[in-house]
């Protein structure tokens, strides 16, 4: 049986993936609104990176010491939230791209996977406070969330193709 940390990497695996086939599936279908496609690959990039470097601290200070673990992990996270959320904000800015739901739905959940971040941190780490119904809201919505952007970009992509058909 799988610990829990083991469980919520696997599924940010397959969030990664599913992020990944997504973007395939973009151009497959031949889906031509560049909002989606540049929130998309940021995402993937994103999950991918972020996915790759909590294996890495896991790996590498997750035993020996966990308390630059907590201030690497949490600050991190929330910091490529952040990074995230602007370079999407900039790039439809600076390319005058249209922002679709899509790109709100995903700035949306870089806001809120930042803030649980920042929450957590400050909680856990500033404070020393363990809090086990925060530590449980933690471990269950970071994963939500991510498979729930995942789902609804799927979902999104699958419309903007029936649209697009529809109108050839």
């Amino acid at each position: 049986m799988k610990t829990l940390q083991e469980l919520l990497f696997t599924i940010g695996d397959l969030v990664v993936i599913i992020n990944v086939l997504a973007l395939l599936t973009l151009f497959v279908f031949k889906v031509r609104s560049l909002s989606v496609m540049v929130s998309l690959l940021l995402l993937t990039i994103t999950n991918g990176l972020m996915q790759i470097y909590g294996y890495f601290l896991v790996s590498k200070f997750g035993v020996w010491d966990p308390d630059f673990m907590r201030h690497a992990w949490y600050l991190s996270f929330a910091l490529c939230y952040v990074v995230g959320a602007y370079i999407l904000f900039q790039a439809h800015k600076q390319f005058k791209i249209k922002v679709t739901n899509v790109a709100k739905v995903i700035s949306l959940s870089f806001f809120i996977l930042g803030s649980l971040q920042l929450i957590k941190y400050f909680v856990r780490v500033c404070l020393n406070i363990d809090i086990p119904e925060l530590n449980t809201a933690y471990k269950c919505l970071v994963p939500a969330i991510n498979i729930g952007v995942c789902v609804y970009t799927f979902v999104s992509i699958l419309k903007i193709k029936s649209i697009n058909t529809q109108q050839v």
